[in-house]
């Protein structure tokens, strides 16, 4: 989750400054190129994926004793 949240941010700051420097070179009165809707929507179909990537996982290993797992290791 951590690394999809740090991927997600980092993105999102590339997109951005992309597109404030693409709308600054083409001038379109009408339509704006900085959608902070398609933004919302996109961080959140990103959150929405990681979520169910992750919970399986995750799951699995919240049923796994840990003294017995530490227990094999040794």
């Amino acid at each position: 989750m951590r690394v999809a949240a740090v991927g997600t941010a980092m993105g999102a700051v590339i997109a951005f400054i992309a597109l404030e420097v693409l709308d600054a070179a083409v001038h379109l009165e009408t339509i704006t190129l900085i959608d902070t809707g398609a933004f919302a929507a996109g961080l959140a179909l990103i959150l929405a994926a990681t979520v169910l990537a992750a919970y399986q996982p995750a799951r699995r290993a919240t049923r796994i004793d840990p003294a017995q797992t530490l227990r094999a290791d040794a």
